[in-house]
């Protein structure tokens, strides 16, 4: 049986990955650095942070997902 929260972090944990290759030149990155500027680029995940220190997040999971979806 699949482990659904295991397949959920291993997945997200490789989209960190491939969004931190510098050799990784894909369109998609473009998005998502224009909107992690806001908060420090990739600095957001090469830092040690708290949940505390990045403050409320500007758009929500759901809008997020309607945006990317067209």
């Amino acid at each position: 049986m699949v482990d659904i929260v295991s397949l959920t972090k291993s997945l997200k944990t490789d989209w960190i990955k491939k969004y931190l290759d510098d050799s990784n030149h894909g369109e998609w990155k473009d998005f998502f650095e224009l909107e992690l500027r806001k908060y420090g680029g990739k600095l957001v995940f090469t830092c040690n942070l708290n949940k505390l220190d990045i403050g409320p997040r500007p758009f929500s999971t759901r809008n997020f997902r309607n945006m990317v979806r067209g």
